[in-house]
């Protein structure tokens, strides 16, 4: 903040007004020769001008105080943020820490870093000293169970191998080993005379004759038709499944039906008849 040229000349102009330089009595010079005041219009100019600069300089103060109070709060703010990152990287240590070395940091049944390597070490000292059997090429295929003590080869079991004609069944025991079989179905519809089959229902087949059961026309994906022989084939009597404008098991073709005892599952995978 700083003053003109122009005002710091009627500061300084001031000083000899206010000494009498200009007085009618001490300074006759101070008056025209035609009787008319000739400084005092100056010196109302440079009044004018002097209290012009102090308004400027008291506008300009406000304003760099201003300034300063804006630069104040931003200062403020910066330090708070400051103190708020300084908490949070605390609060994360001391986390990091629960995590690694405390005890069920995250609350009943979690384990830290630390829990946990000491139930791995305690689990492994349980094991210590049991057997594995080999797993040989000989082995291949056998189911491994405990007896109590060690880990053993259950022998005469093998596991079915899983393959895409195997979709949808399951795996269970027949006393001395291991088949895949699908989900017996209590009843089912009796099929006398040629049908219209309905997804997800079961048919037993009892006709004496041959019969047609012709597949749904606009099935859904995953819809399905159970078709079990009620001891109705025979050699002399089969029955046709008809695919209804769709393929089964990709082929454009009906499906006979042949074999004595049969119990076969049909379901639609979205564009083809599939069978397990």
């Amino acid at each position: 903040m700083a003053l003109t040229t122009e005002e710091q000349a009627a500061v300084d102009r001031l000083a000899d007004y206010n000494a009498g330089r200009y007085d009618a009595t001490t300074n006759p010079n101070g008056f025209g020769g035609d009787g008319y005041l000739t400084e005092i219009p100056d010196a109302l100019n440079d009044t004018a001008a002097v209290a012009a600069a102090v308004s400027r300089l008291a506008g300009e103060a406000n304003t760099n105080a201003g300034t300063a109070n804006t630069k104040a709060g931003e200062a403020a703010d910066s330090a708070l943020s400051a103190g708020l990152s300084a908490r949070a990287a605390t609060d994360a240590q001391v986390l990091s820490e629960a995590w690694a070395t405390g005890t069920e940091p995250g609350g009943p049944g979690t384990r830290s870093a630390r829990e946990e390597a000491i139930r791995a070490e305690t689990a492994a000292d349980s094991i210590a000293g049991s057997t594995v059997p080999d797993p040989a090429p000989a082995n291949a295929g056998h189911l491994y169970g405990s007896d109590g003590t060690n880990v053993v080869l259950l022998e005469g079991v093998p596991v079915p191998t899983p393959a895409v004609g195997n979709t949808g069944l399951f795996a269970r025991s027949t006393g001395s080993g291991v088949e895949w079989a699908s989900l017996p179905v209590v009843g089912g519809t009796l099929v006398t005379e040629a049908v219209q089959l309905v997804a997800g229902l079961a048919y037993t087949i009892t006709a004496p004759a041959a019969v047609t059961l012709t597949l749904p026309l606009a099935p859904t994906a995953g819809a399905a038709v159970r078709l079990m022989d009620g001891e109705s084939i025979s050699t002399s009597v089969v029955h046709t499944v008809a695919r209804n404008g769709h393929t089964i098991m990709g082929l454009a073709e009906d499906m006979v039906l042949d074999t004595p005892g049969i119990d076969v599952t049909i379901w639609f995978n979205g564009s083809d008849w599939r069978l397990f």
